[in-house]
């Protein structure tokens, strides 16, 4: 049995976020709102040989529940969400159970003797979160968060003059190395390039000072639409990368590029492969030697062609 313990003030539980059922609706919704919290549990795995994990880690590491594991909140019972229900493992939450003061958490794991193998280690925790307006995320991160384009800068410098063979007889040197600027979702550049220090939370999100004078520059060459990647050199001395058209007319019907290709496809097909022959045999069963003593005491078999189509 594990017991926990965590503090809550006054002025944390007026900021929890509640449940309410829409009129009309069955099911009840998580209201959240800017400075909101919210209370869950979390188990996570890890190799046996792990003792220790820093939050950077457990942040970034799915939620595992083990086989059996029962747990109270304040003396309520909680039942985990099983990846057999929601696809995956995922966390519990216990908002609606904490209260001002003092809270606990029993957790109880019972050994899994009929498992085979080794047992990895659990780790268990209580995670506090916070809902911020993305507006009020954005002006943190703009005021506490900007990294200078020199870091950005002597990082590239480090990679490009890092040998990339284990031979000690030579070393391979890239001349530059190529920057996405494009969104993955979006496919368009960026307006605030922002990246994480160790993971992805507000307080440890950084501006690019770098990547944003080169955005800077493209828009004042009016090639925001045109780049979608870079490529940067020694000192931080870069150089665009246009994109291609694939289309010397200019056509931006996407229906146009499925028609010709179609019609490609077509006209590979009009040429027709070599024939391949096949030497048939009246009897499967019979073996190769024997066709071949077969084929030298009698006359040669008229050979069936078959077509085959690649």
């Amino acid at each position: 049995m594990y017991n926990l313990q965590f503090l809550v003030t006054e002025e944390e539980h007026a900021l929890r976020s509640y449940r309410s059922t829409p009129e009309g609706q069955l099911l009840s919704i998580e209201n959240v709102f800017d400075g909101s919290l919210g209370y869950r549990v979390r188990c996570c795995a890890a190799r046996r040989n792990v003792k220790s994990m820093s939050e950077s880690e457990w942040i970034v590491t799915n939620t595992k529940w083990p086989v059996n594991i029962f747990i109270k909140v304040n003396g309520s019972p909680v039942f985990v969400r099983r990846q057999s229900h929601n696809g995956k493992d995922l966390p519990v939450s216990i908002t609606e159970l904490i209260h001002v003061g003092v809270n606990r958490v029993e957790v109880a794991i019972p050994e899994e003797s009929h498992k085979a193998g080794p047992r990895p280690n659990f780790f268990f925790g209580v995670e506090i979160i916070e809902t911020a307006h993305c507006n009020r995320t954005v002006d943190n991160i703009k005021k506490y968060g900007v990294h200078d384009a020199s870091v950005t800068i002597n990082k590239i410098n480090t990679r490009l003059q890092t040998t990339t063979s284990e031979d000690d007889e030579f070393a391979v040197l890239q001349d530059s190395i190529s920057v996405d600027l494009a969104d993955p979702f979006s496919a368009k550049i960026f307006k605030i390039p922002v990246r994480g220090v160790q993971y992805a939370r507000p307080s440890s999100l950084r501006i690019d000072k770098f990547l944003v004078d080169v955005r800077a520059k493209l828009k004042e060459m009016g090639k925001l639409d045109k780049v979608k990647s870079i490529l940067v050199g020694l000192d931080g001395k870069w150089e665009s990368v246009a994109i291609v058209d694939d289309d010397p007319e200019g056509d931006d019907n996407d229906d146009a590029g499925v028609i010709s290709g179609k019609r490609k496809a077509e006209d590979t097909r009009t040429e027709q492969p070599p024939r391949k022959l096949i030497r048939m045999a009246s009897d499967p069963n019979v073996t190769t030697s024997a066709r071949r003593t077969a084929s030298a005491a009698q006359p040669p078999r008229a050979i069936d062609i078959i077509e085959i189509d690649d």
